[in-house]
């Protein structure tokens, strides 16, 4: 009878032991499950472009306490090739100036040919003055499309009135969904 015992006690052992194991890999298959139903939202989030970081990010127009952004705008056609970029400045600097060049790039490899002229004209201190591409602006380089955002690189080069022998150079950003 004692034999009979034994058999039984070492049965029910394994049995314990069998029970420990299936819960625990149904708990291991049940979080694994919820793991990949996470993971597959996230996909989706991404893919559909919830997750895009410049969707989230605010429109600026940034060129330093030395002179004060008014109004920017990017814009893009059909054809890719015919972009142009406006942006409007107020001097900050507590003198006149005069401007000698603007130049504008993007962050992208290839090249954004974009040419911005001035008039040459006096920039008094607290005044405004419009900036605005002269020839076509090759969107399609700069790997814009529309609807979406956009950032370009502005360098104004400038000298004080009655000392056109010191330059000094002035860097902004404008970053903008392309209209």
């Amino acid at each position: 009878m004692g034999s009979l015992k034994m058999r039984l006690s070492k049965k029910s052992n394994k049995q314990k032991f069998n029970s420990k194991s299936q819960t625990a890999l149904e708990f291991l298959t049940t979080y694994a499950w919820a793991f990949i139903a996470i993971l597959i939202m996230i996909g989706m989030l991404a893919y559909f472009g919830v997750l895009s970081p410049s969707k989230l990010f605010p429109e600026r127009c940034d060129f330093g306490r030395d002179f004060k952004c008014e109004g920017y705008t990017l814009a893009y056609s059909s054809s890719g090739t015919d972009g142009q970029v406006k942006f409007k400045l107020k001097n900050e600097l507590g003198y006149d100036i005069q401007v000698d060049s603007v130049s504008v790039k993007t962050e992208a490899v290839a090249a954004y040919d974009c040419i911005i002229t001035d008039d040459g004209a006096k920039w008094a201190t607290k005044g405004f003055k419009d900036f605005a591409s002269t020839q076509n602006c090759n969107s399609q380089n700069a790997q814009f499309s529309k609807g979406k955002k956009g950032k370009v690189l502005v360098a104004l080069t400038y000298h004080k009135l009655g000392a056109p022998t010191f330059t000094h150079e002035a860097n902004g950003e404008i970053f903008a969904t392309i209209i």
